[in-house]
């Protein structure tokens, strides 16, 4: 009976561990985080070694991208206000970092614009 409980916390830690992995929160996260990566290494020039949304602002209002990346730049970082948006519905709006990469990327479309 001791290696059955053993083996039932087992199965429960890998369980639980699976659900939260694959959680819309942590999908929205991972989605967001993504579209970071592909902004950092596809539309920065050059590349961010610290990437952060505040970052990301600093280097588009700062010029560090080629400018016939813009359309690219703005699609990348419409995504990622989506992602955004997610993580703060499936948070309920708990973690500040969502809300401030919606504010960022959205002033930064429009900036393009």
């Amino acid at each position: 009976t001791m290696w059955t409980t053993k083996l039932l916390i087992v199965l429960l830690v890998i369980f639980v561990g699976t659900d939260a992995a694959n959680s819309p929160l942590s999908a929205a996260t991972k989605g967001y985080k993504s579209q970071e990566k592909l902004i950092n290494e596809y539309g920065l020039n050059p590349t961010l070694a610290n990437l952060s949304p505040l970052s990301i602002d600093q280097a588009v209002r700062d010029g560090d991208y080629d400018k016939r990346n813009t359309f690219y730049l703005k699609s990348k970082l419409a995504k990622a206000v989506v992602f955004a948006e997610d993580a703060v519905a499936a948070s309920g709006g708990s973690d500040p970092g969502h809300q401030l990469r919606i504010n960022t990327y959205n002033a930064l479309i429009f900036y393009l614009t």
